[in-house]
């Protein structure tokens, strides 16, 4: 039997479907201006189907495989997305669930790092959390990577991240732009 991922943006909330840019659903991360110091944050949680808990939950970035209707080309959006990783700019991953204050501590998406499935980045044990009826309460035990079922105090049964994109104040190349944020892990059914 396949486990499967939801994502949604609260603790009980359904799974993410927003309307995007070219007619495919996911996540629309929203407006992020040049140089913008308070970008749009996106909060996600992640949880699972599955009876067992998975294990190496990880992310990464790649072009955009949906109908593309940004400014440039999915290729483009990507290297532009590894360019401002490597300014120390771009997108940025708190892997705090309860990280305060946020993005005090983070990781940069950047060229070799979260930027293909090869360099994909751990969601680490500081992201794990668990749904005390509605209540977002730590794990007991958390371990890199590893999601429990849904219930499992020990591990955690979701993963919370917080996502936010610098824009470098002297980009000139301003528009829409799409990327594919993936997931990958392990499971046994």
């Amino acid at each position: 039997m396949a486990v499967d991922l939801t994502l949604t943006k609260t603790i009980a909330g359904s799974a993410i479907s927003d309307t995007l840019t070219g007619g495919s659903t996911g996540l629309n991360f929203g407006i992020s201006s040049r140089g913008d110091p308070v970008p749009t944050q996106q909060t996600l949680f992640i949880k699972h189907n599955g009876i067992n808990e998975i294990t190496n939950l990880a992310l990464h970035v790649q072009a955009y495989t949906g109908v593309y209707a940004g400014n440039y080309s999915a290729s483009a959006d990507l290297a532009k997305l590894k360019a401002h990783g490597d300014l120390n700019c771009g997108l940025q991953v708190d892997m705090r669930w309860d990280g305060s204050p946020r993005f005090s501590a983070f990781t940069q998406i950047k060229t070799g790092v979260g930027d293909a499935f090869a360099t994909r980045v751990v969601i680490t044990d500081d992201a794990m959390s668990r749904n005390n009826s509605g209540t977002e309460v730590d794990a007991s035990a958390a371990v890199d990577g590893s999601v429990g079922a849904t219930g499992n105090t020990t591990l955690g049964d979701r993963a919370h991240i917080v996502l936010r994109y610098l824009n470098p104040a002297a980009e000139a190349q301003l528009g829409k732009r799409q990327l594919d944020l993936c997931f990958s892990y392990n499971f046994t059914s």
